[in-house]
């Protein structure tokens, strides 16, 4: 008898975990309303987060390699959302010039 019930045990538990990994898998979308400033983040078909534009950013992101090339790109990020890539990753043909209050350059 126990080991029946360990058996249904252990496929409960695969079922669960099966459960989530589709969750984990449903598809994110974010939706971005010019007319109202507003922005809205689905799972799925479920609202997670909605919010005006002040509360979402898109900023460059530096990543260094093993070999320490830097790589940048584009990633959209804010308030109860989960960050996405907005373009593919550019290596060293990219510089990105900042200026400082002295009007000297700098490069990432």
């Amino acid at each position: 008898m126990s080991t029946l019930l360990l058996q249904v045990i252990n496929v409960c538990l695969y079922v669960i975990a099966a459960y989530q990994i589709c969750k984990l898998r449903a598809r994110r979308t974010y939706c971005l309303y010019d007319n109202e400033k507003k922005y809205q983040f689905y799972i799925g078909s479920s609202l997670v987060q909605e919010g005006g534009y002040h509360n979402i950013y898109i900023r460059l992101q530096k990543q260094t390699s093993s070999d320490e090339r830097v790589f940048v790109q584009l990633v959209l990020k804010g308030y109860g959302i989960e960050p996405v890539q907005l373009s593919s990753e550019c290596g060293s043909e990219l510089y990105i010039m900042s200026y400082t209050s002295d009007q000297t350059i700098g490069y990432l």
